[in-house]
């Protein structure tokens, strides 16, 4: 079906972000659903508007589909009932654009997202630029069903998360500077009444210009007023919770907010959480909920951990108050001398916009570096090994478990039709050149590719209830969920051509791409895709193996407790 047929058929809620309000009705107290219900709102458990693009403007962009007036082009994240793409708007311009799946359920949690972004106009919060309801869209039955479309700022950048990742931790200036940024945005929400719930790097998003927003505002609680009541709702995400959230007490928003944030400056100074979770249980909340920040420090600073300096200790240790009435609050925060004279042993001034800017170019150009060295690693080995495989010319997908000489280039199980599976009739999309820490690059054709990452995959749920990996042999995708049952990690796998590949057809160099889905942590879903990186290069992918190797990603772990001795301390 055409859009214009679509049209024909039913047209669309289209309102400018101005107008949302009205148009949904004003709610002047509302809360977001428990966190279960995020996904709802929620493109993926990774933010729905990263881009990652040298030059967005010239990279040359397949067409995939249209809805509305938008050209949809490579797919962003994907949540159990929503999904965001890279879109072209009727204007020719970029973004990113949310397509949330409507049912009655879902109506007024997405009305909450909506009314809080709308309502916030600040250049360290993402910006909602334009929403459609009742938009008509076919499903792949050729049904239609009603969606929303949610129009948004394209962070370029990519999530502040990766840099940290890649790069290691940042220096105490720019961290100061970024959470500052953090600190102002967070100032224009509570000032309109918006309480964000879900302060973590994965929602801390960077323009093109690395300028900070805040991102993925579905479990924000509004209330226009601001008239200090408490909210009741246990949501956000575990690591980032707030102990009286933890503890399902009634709490107030900005207390919550702040906690979360220094979570978060707690990361861009170390490069791992502080705590597991701000609960009974916890060594490292423990310590801070007794008051034992010596202790704490101390078990933190274990070499070769990134040094915290003591008036950076002091500023976090303000923040880290587990009376939410004696917490530090942004206001206090943001006036503090460590925001704009750092550590004595920094001796640094608050970096301006052209220093950080110059700072995260450097640390994109580290892994711009990092990713074409894997490249030419491959390549180079592909030469040696004289791989003359083109991909083209195998048309069939081969299963992996299937060993048996008659059954030899075909799936049994699946009859397959060959049409069906030729790369000529159903081609992976273009990946977009720029920066992910989970992607690697492969010659094996993507049906090897999707069999090896299936089994890898099923290998790291065979000891839970996860349903199998599922598969999708015409758009080269994978979603999986693997992990104990008690925290499972969700994650996609897509697998798409590199731009060499398109600018040469003889080149047979696929992209491997991994997002986390709408379970599990950064740290869990890193640690998985570390054990199905390295089962998949023992299969024989020598791209995969490249990326095993790669010590910038495999080393970024959670801290290990402390010592027996260092517990004893606390008691």
């Amino acid at each position: 079906l055409t859009y214009q047929t679509l049209r024909r058929r039913g047209e669309s809620h289209r309102v400018q972000t101005g107008a949302i309000g009205s148009i949904l009705g004003h709610h002047p107290q509302a809360e977001a659903p428990s966190e279960n219900m995020s996904s709802l709102i929620s493109s993926s458990g990774r933010d729905s508007s990263v881009g990652l693009y040298e030059d967005e403007s010239v990279i040359p962009l397949p067409e995939i589909d249209r809805i509305s007036d938008y050209i949809l082009h490579e797919k962003l994240g994907e949540g159990h009932f929503a999904s965001v793409y890279l879109a072209t708007n009727g204007s020719g311009e970029r973004s990113a654009l949310k397509v949330i799946e409507k049912t009655r359920s879902q109506s007024n949690y997405i009305t909450r997202e909506i009314t809080a972004m709308q309502s916030l106009d600040h250049k360290n919060v993402l910006k909602l630029k334009n929403a459609e309801l009742d938009v008509p869209y076919p499903r792949p039955d050729g049904m239609l069903r009603e969606v929303i479309l949610l129009e948004l700022e394209l962070a370029q950048g990519g999530e502040l998360f990766n840099y940290i990742l890649k790069c290691g931790p940042l220096p105490e200036p720019f961290a100061r500077a970024y959470f500052l940024q953090m600190l102002e945005g967070i100032r224009e929400c509570h000032s309109h009444g918006v309480f964000h719930r879900d302060l973590k790097p994965d929602n801390i998003v960077l323009d093109g210009k690395f300028v900070l927003k805040l991102a993925d505002f579905g479990l924000a609680a509004v209330n226009p007023s601001n008239n200090g009541s408490l909210l009741n709702t246990n949501c956000g995400t575990t690591g980032y919770q707030a102990p009286e959230v933890l503890s399902n007490m009634a709490y107030e928003g900005s207390s919550y907010d702040v906690w979360s944030a220094g979570v978060v400056l707690f990361i861009m100074l170390v490069g791992h959480p502080p705590f597991r979770i701000a609960g009974p249980g916890d060594w490292w909340f423990k310590a801070v909920s007794l008051k034992k920040y010596d202790a704490f420090w101390k078990a933190h600073q274990r070499a070769p951990i990134t040094k915290v300096y003591p008036e950076a200790q002091s500023y976090l240790n303000s923040i880290f108050v587990v009376d939410p009435t004696r917490r530090a609050t942004v206001e206090e925060l943001i006036a503090s001398p460590w925001i704009s004279e750092g550590s004595s042993e920094v001796a640094s001034g608050l970096p301006d916009d052209e220093g950080v800017y110059e700072h995260m170019k450097g640390r994109k150009d580290v892994m711009d570096e990092q990713d074409r060295a894997a490249r030419e690693k491959l390549a180079r080995q592909q030469r040696q090994n004289q791989n003359t495989y083109d991909p083209y010319a195998a048309p069939v997908y081969r299963n992996m478990e299937d060993t048996s000489d008659n059954n030899s280039g075909s799936d049994s199980d699946e009859n397959y039709d060959e049409k069906e599976l030729s790369l000529e009739a159903n081609e992976p999309s273009v990946a977009l050149t720029g920066l992910s820490p989970f992607r690697f690059y492969a010659s094996e054709s993507p049906g090897e590719l999707l069999d090896m990452l299936s089994a890898a995959c099923y290998n790291q749920s065979e000891q839970s209830t996860h349903e199998p990996p599922s598969v999708d042999r015409t758009t080269f995708q994978l979603t999986a969920t693997v992990g104990d049952p008690s925290s499972p990690v969700s994650l996609q796998v897509r697998i798409s051509k590199s731009v060499e590949q398109l600018e040469n057809e003889e080149s047979a160099l696929w992209v491997v791409d991994a997002s986390r889905g709408a379970n599990g942590t950064p740290w869990s879903f890193l640690h998985h895709w570390r054990e199905i990186v390295t089962a998949v290069s023992h299969m024989g992918c020598e791209g995969a193996g490249i990326a095993a190797h790669d010590k910038d990603m495999m080393s970024f772990q959670m801290p290990q407790p402390p010592p027996e001795d260092e517990l004893l301390d606390l008691e």
